[in-house]
């Protein structure tokens, strides 16, 4: 990339994420269409790559600065001033940071689930210049971002857990910073990393997207109706999960669903003979599915953009998203097709086993939004065309307030005769401690900052080493500018990843990454001992497939080498 095209990327980043008001406090999220753990880490890291550029290690290192939160974000951030040495504090309002989603073991958290076939496949791993990890349910993605983040040996004394924030307002060029119980502190420059908050109505006893509610969604369509309010990610995703027969299996349905409609390449792993090791090495490959996605995709997005600038309503396209959907999903999973009878055995049977329909309620025309994950728009798209989906749409979103009020005020065991769940996402956190000169104290970002953040959290600004975010020029002089040999350190540094993930979603005897003779010859080995251990093409459409090249490198097999951790050859890369 061209160093002045960066150069305004950086920018752009710094503009939009300083908090309107505010000269001193930056906001990482929750702003924007795209939501999940990379996307925040993506922004954490552009946005300090951004402050550095603009104010310089010097003048950073000896100022004070404030992280307000210890999620994902948050540590992200700190870990990227701590490797410039940077010393900011970190404040998080829990008894503990990266803690929020430790009970969500019904969540999957995926690196590209929500983009594909958009921006990047479905590869399991993240490919950041730290903090990385792969998919898995959200406990165990917290462990390895824990043990990432503890990893750099970041000063204990910097992290405040049990602090919350409740004010912020700027004077004499500092931030000021009111704490519930601790009073308050100055700092020169404050960084908001608390997310997207609470999600509306949890506070009145509602479940939330993170809570493990499985009891209280698993077999509803059995025994008792159930409403869902939101027509975004987390409302189709658990629309799903209402008809899904078994929970413990519900991430089968969408995930297999992916590896039907990519290439049959992604369901494969080539088997190598170390001592007859030439990988010939194929190209990635769009399946016809995925470029007609693609392709709806992109002119939806750029209408979207459209209309947003124009002030219209960008639901209005939600019945051209639709018809797109509704015929896509009845040309690709016929009835009684393959991937139809995949889906079926999965599924609860509308004419045999469900007394109710779940009613889906929403603000739009349909429940299509265009930013919702291609992935779960075909799935609800296959639902509503056998019968499973009562789509309502309410008028404002007053009515909606309304009528879950209603239902919260009903006897408690008169209430319990319903599933009621509200995805309607959440109050921005920031507006509520920030103080501003503005008469409205509830401000936001405009749509430019929001459209800005969003794209720039789902790209790469700099992809030397085919990462997400902006380069580290750290790492870069430290190779003297070889950008090979820095994708290789990058390879090196994850092995322990690779290693892990092929033991504990593999089921295999690990990974090594190996780095004998030639250049070109070097790959990660998945280790198996026996044809047990070797995945089958049935445990990779669990997974969604697995894409050909992990941190840059090709994936093979191999049952020769010997077996054993990478963990070592990953050691030091923190020092």
């Amino acid at each position: 990339m061209k160093e002045r095209t960066k150069r305004d990327l950086e920018e752009l980043v710094f503009r939009s994420s300083q908090v309107p008001g505010l000269s001193k406090t930056y906001s990482v999220g929750p702003f924007g269409y795209r939501a999940g753990f990379l996307f925040q880490q993506q922004r954490a890291l552009n946005l300090a790559q951004s402050i550095i550029r603009r104010y310089g290690d010097e003048w950073l290192q000896h100022k004070k600065i404030a992280i307000l939160g210890g999620g994902v974000a948050g540590c992200t951030l700190m870990a990227a001033f701590w490797k410039n040495q940077i010393r900011a504090e970190l404040f998080e309002m829990g008894d503990d940071v990266l803690s929020l989603q430790n009970s969500a073991d019904h969540r999957l958290v995926h690196p590209n689930y929500n983009r594909w076939p958009m921006l990047d496949g479905m590869r399991n791993f993240t490919n950041l210049p730290l903090m990385n990890w792969y998919a898995a349910p959200a406990p165990r993605v917290l462990e390895q971002l824990k043990a990432e983040f503890t990893g750099y040996e970041i000063d204990p004394n910097l992290i405040h857990t049990n602090w919350e924030c409740i004010g912020i307002t700027e004077n004499d060029d500092k931030a000021e910073l009111t704490f519930k119980d601790h009073g308050k502190k100055e700092f020169d420059l404050c960084f908001s990393t608390i997310g997207f908050g609470p999600e509306r109505f949890t506070e009145r006893g509602l479940s939330g997207y993170w809570t493990n509610d499985t009891p209280e969604v698993n077999g509803v369509v059995c025994t008792r109706p159930a409403t869902i309010y939101g027509t975004g990610d987390g409302a189709l995703i658990d629309l799903v999960r209402c008809w899904c027969r078994d929970q413990d299996s519900f991430w089968r349905i969408p995930l297999e669903l992916i590896s039907f409609l990519r290439d049959n390449r992604y369901v494969s792993i080539s088997n190598q003979d170390r001592s007859d090791f030439q990988f010939q090495e194929m190209p990635d490959k769009l399946s016809p599915q995925e470029k007609r996605i693609i392709e709806h995709e992109s002119s939806i997005s750029a209408l979207v953009w459209m209309m947003k600038s124009s002030g219209m309503d960008p639901n209005y396209l939600s019945s051209r998203e639709q018809a797109f959907y509704l015929a896509f999903a009845e040309e690709n999973i016929p009835t009684g097709g393959k991937v139809a009878k995949f889906l079926e055995e999965l599924l609860f049977d509308p004419d045999k086993d469900a007394k109710y329909i779940p009613t889906l309620k929403g603000l739009g025309e349909t429940p299509f939004e265009p930013t919702s994950a291609p992935i779960n728009k075909i799935l609800v798209a296959y639902l509503i065309n056998t019968g499973r989906v009562d789509y309502q749409q309410l008028p404002t979103r007053e009515q909606a307030g309304e009528e879950i009020s209603a239902w919260l005020e009903l006897p408690f065991e008169e209430a319990r005769q319903n599933c009621v769940l509200v995805r309607f996402g959440s109050d921005v956190p920031i507006s509520r401690i920030a103080k501003t000169s503005d008469a409205d104290p509830k401000f936001c970002f405009g749509d430019g900052e929001v459209s800005i953040l969003s794209v720039l959290s789902g790209v790469a600004i700099d992809s030397y080493t085919e990462v997400d975010v902006f380069s580290d020029s750290e790492d870069l002089d430290q190779v003297a500018g070889d950008r090979k040999h820095l994708q290789f350190q990058v390879a090196r540094r994850n092995s322990h990843l690779v290693d892990s993930f092929a033991r504990e979603r593999l089921a295999c005897d690990g990974a090594k990454f190996l780095e004998e003779g030639l250049e070109k010859d070097w790959a990660f080995a998945i280790q198996y001992s026996s044809e047990e251990k070797k995945p089958s093409p049935e445990l990779l459409r669990s997974l969604g497939g697995i894409e050909r090249r992990v941190f840059n490198y090709p994936v093979v097999l191999s049952a020769t080498v010997s077996t054993g951790s990478a963990t070592d050859a990953a050691r030091g890369f923190r020092e």
